[in-house]
């Protein structure tokens, strides 16, 4: 029951890119009966993330109890998402053939993936609960996976959520240049704007509006490229824009932010 409900884990499960908030469970909630369930709806992304981040928290728990080292709540998912690829193999293995191999590629699509050597990675992402708020969450890592910039931003909520995640790339791309990197990748969890990007000039909409001034900063890089990732590659922005929402707002360099071990349980209280 520690794997859900205790105060150093329930954050880590909502902050995960699941979203889970175990203070709603049912009066008859049994761990066992929740995982039996989650294998059978047959979802390879839900249960890899379950059975994935089950694993990271035992492995902090046996590093803290045999080792005396505390793993921080972002490397806890960290290491959850690393270990992706890997459970798909060890669960999927009575598969063969094309079939497998074609779990695994998708599995690795899940996982960050470091840029070519000389460009800069950066995720970016927004969060827009209900109300007038919304965060935005940025990361830039080289080509080892080392952190260079993180940043978390607040800002009044705009109407469409497409247009949220546009902004946040704006965002993101000013701070970019404000930070002196100008041969970057970027990474994005939305497809509308992925599709408006490549859609340049040939829509009239508020977020092709967003998208043309984008496009017209980009041209200040000497390298730029825009991919949409999958949500749990894009795990650590993620957290970020949802830190900003209920924290303060920060840029830090070369190192991944500091959070007190009790900053992720107010989002647990929103």
């Amino acid at each position: 029951m520690l794997s859900f409900f205790c105060r150093e884990v329930a954050p880590i499960w909502f902050a995960s890119h699941l979203s889970l908030d175990f203070r709603q469970r049912p009066h008859d909630f049994t761990v066992f009966n929740w995982v039996a369930q989650v294998l059978k709806q047959m979802d390879e992304w839900v249960s890899d993330s379950v059975l994935t981040l089950l694993f990271a928290l035992w492995e902090r728990r046996n590093m803290w109890c045999f080792e005396g080292r505390w793993y921080p709540y972002d490397m806890v998912l960290a290491r959850a998402t690393s270990l992706d690829m890997v459970e798909v193999a060890v669960v999927g293995g009575g598969t063969h053939g094309p079939a497998r191999r074609r779990g695994m590629a998708e599995s690795a699509h899940r996982v960050w993936k470091p840029p070519d050597p000389g460009k800069i990675k950066v995720n970016v992402d927004a969060a827009f609960p209900v109300g007038s708020l919304m965060g935005f969450g940025f990361i830039a890592r080289n080509s080892r996976g080392q952190v260079l910039a993180t940043a978390a931003a607040r800002w009044p909520r705009a109407s469409s959520v497409a247009v949220v995640e546009g902004m946040a790339l704006h965002w993101a791309l000013q701070l970019s240049l404000d930070l002196g990197f100008f041969e970057v990748v970027v990474e994005i969890d939305n497809q509308l704007v992925v599709k408006a990007w490549k859609s340049y000039g040939r829509q009239c909409s508020y977020l092709a509006s967003v998208v043309s001034d984008c496009f017209n900063i980009s041209s200040a890089f000497h390298s730029f490229n825009l991919s949409h990732v999958l949500r749990s590659s894009n795990m650590e922005a993620d957290y970020l824009a949802n830190f900003a929402l209920t924290n303060y707002c920060f840029v830090g360099l070369e190192e991944y932010p500091w959070f007190s071990r009790y900053s992720f349980l107010r989002f647990g209280n929103s």
